[in-house]
């Protein structure tokens, strides 16, 4: 038995929300539907069996009649009441629905649903706004996002429509206002939103200098990514002039902070980016100690640097790199101390090339207690240096804990057994916060070691930096196989029109001298740009060469997903004498 309720004198572009309680032990089909044909919703309920969000939803409603129905194999019987929402000044907003009732006279086969819609007090976006509105609706739909319907003929139709209509000052928020009145679903509404982003930014007009707006808490930027290699696949970055981020509070005001500072500086000098890494020397090693017990069985690690070397490595590096014109300077992973700060800020004084610096990392907070592994990233604003903001490591280092493990970095085992532990965990505090340095012509991110080891770790960073950045600095001390490393930055390079630039300490490299230039790389860039020639590197640079049918190259299987390594990358000599390589990087013409 179906039973219909019409709801009516609704005015387009109304809010709504609903919610449906049923203890019933038959299962009800219950379906909002609109005059125009659009389902809004559709639930199948049973003997309390709703599960949130499908109990309740919300959405925009664009239609002016709606029809509530109720459908099951008894009947039903429900009691519908109204209630008016008015303003503080008396003035009708919108209406309550409520349906109360019970299957087959059975007051214990009850049912509740509430719909609410009030109106919208909509403003006019200016074509900004409304484009970082639909940028929005882009990045949150995490089940979509990254996986982009370009062989959908749903997304091809409206994409075609507006090139048939596109013309000088065309008005993407009326016609998408038109359009959105007939998505029957919230995956074309998402097909809607990805055609309109592709075709507006397609036809937008960009400068080399990046134009930075925030709109409610996502960052939107107009202007050219410094790469522009078109490579519209499933999986990749479709977009070349407009790109958006998410941030969360405290990201967005470090964002605000930063971007006063630097957004009228520049990297770049005449297309290309000369970006030094240091690999520290051969005497600058790290040790590890026990540092807590921990819970679920795994022991709290301290990583420290040797201080001896500290001043060696920074002024040999920082003098290596500006007589290099390098802009950028990154040092390794806990490579340079609090203490030493002060050092790398004297020497930096007498640089005239240098731009930024990412001064490694220290542990800040109090030892015992759980603490942050901290990067100080160094700006020269007007023409003095400071510290811009800093990146706190989001995932810890990891090993295993073993008789050999413990008698090599001398743990106490009878403090800590090893049959009562199992992990030896880096004893940092995790956060989310993730660091933008918004220059005028690229944007820079930031990440440590383990942060941008694998893009299939759900806290990897880059999955929220991805498309926005220009260019990654990675610093890291690893001692083990880095070619997770290397997988990563191809894929930024390959769907994400992002340069990686990584750097490693050259003493946890000489700790494995069957793994240079084969397994562990000391220092890289990688970064999307074809047809330059690679000169021969400390371990590896170069750029991405692209398959002109990806999915027919050799040795493709089409059951997993594989990274295909550049042939431009080439192995050279390490030379000890030196403290770091300088990179150049070609932008696009």
């Amino acid at each position: 038995m179906t039973k219909k309720y019409n709801i009516q004198n609704i005015s387009i572009g109304s809010c709504m929300g609903w919610q449906i309680i049923s203890n019933s032990s038959q299962i009800i089909c219950v379906e909002l539907k609109g005059k125009s044909g659009r389902l809004y919703f559709s639930e199948n309920v049973l003997n309390n069996s709703v599960q949130i969000p499908n109990a309740q939803g919300a959405d925009t409603c664009n239609d002016t009649e709606l029809s509530l129905m109720l459908t099951c194999d008894k009947d039903i019987k429900l009691v519908q009441l109204s209630q008016d929402m008015l303003s503080d000044d008396g003035k009708l907003i919108g209406h309550t629905y409520h349906y109360n009732g019970n299957v087959a006279e059975s007051s214990a086969d009850d049912i509740h649903i509430v719909i609410t819609i009030w109106n919208s007090d909509r403003k006019v976006l200016s074509e900004e706004e409304f484009i970082a509105e639909c940028f929005y609706k882009y990045l949150s739909e995490k089940n979509r996002y990254l996986f982009n319907y370009v062989s959908d003929s749903l997304v091809a139709e409206y994409y075609n429509e507006l090139e048939r209509k596109y013309a000088s000052g065309f008005d993407y928020q009326s016609w998408y206002n038109e359009k959105i009145k007939t998505a029957e679903s919230a995956l074309d509404q998402y097909k809607l939103v990805f055609a309109l982003l592709l075709n507006y930014d397609k036809h937008c007009s960009a400068s080399n200098q990046l134009k930075y707006f925030v709109y409610k808490n996502i960052v939107i930027v107009l202007g050219k990514k410094q790469w522009n290699e078109e490579k519209l696949t499933v999986g990749s970055c479709p977009f070349q002039k407009i790109r958006g981020i998410i941030l969360n509070d405290t990201e967005l005001k470090e964002f605000n902070n930063v971007y006063g500072e630097l957004s009228s500086a520049a990297l770049f000098s005449n297309g290309t980016l000369k970006a030094a890494a240091s690999y520290a020397n051969n005497l600058s090693k790290l040790n590890i100690k026990a540092n807590r017990g921990l819970n679920f069985g795994n022991i709290g690690l301290e990583v420290f640097a040797e201080e001896s070397q500290q001043n060696d490595v920074i002024t040999n590096s920082i003098k290596e790199a500006d007589s290099g014109l390098a802009s950028i300077l990154i040092f390794p992973e806990l490579s340079i101390n609090r203490n030493m700060l002060s050092t790398l800020e004297n020497n930096l004084n007498s640089t005239s090339n240098l731009n930024l610096v990412v001064a490694g990392s220290y542990y800040k907070g109090n030892s015992g207690n759980a603490y942050k592994n901290v990067s100080a990233i160094y700006a020269k604003v007007g023409g003095k240096w400071k510290v811009i903001t800093e990146y706190s490591k989001l995932i810890p280092f990891t090993m295993g804990y073993t008789e050999k493990i413990a008698d090599a970095y001398g743990i106490d085992k009878k403090k800590y057994p090893v049959n009562q532990y199992k992990l030896l965990v880096e004893d940092i505090e995790m956060n989310d916060n993730i660091t933008l340095l918004p220059y005028k012509d690229c944007v820079v991110g930031i990440a440590i070691c383990r942060d941008a080891m694998d893009l299939l770790d759900s806290h990897n960073p880059l999955h929220k930096y991805c498309d926005f950045a220009d260019v990654m600095l990675v610093i890291s001390d690893n001692a083990g196989d880095s070619n997770m490393f290397v997988g990563t930055a191809e894929c930024l390079a390959r769907w994400h029109n992002c340069a990686t630039v990584y750097t490693n300490s050259i003493h946890e490299a000489l700790t494995n001298p069957d793994k240079i230039d084969n397994h562990l790389e000391i220092s890289f860039a990688l970064y999307p740009y074809k047809g330059s020639k690679v000169s021969s590197s400390t371990s590896v640079s170069g750029e991405i060469s692209y398959a002109e049918e990806p999915f027919k190259a050799a040795n493709f299987d089409p059951n997993m997903v594989s990274i295909i390594y550049s042939p431009g990358i080439k192995y050279g000599t390490l030379d000890e004498s030196k403290y770091c390589k300088i990179y150049e990087i070609a932008a696009a013409k």
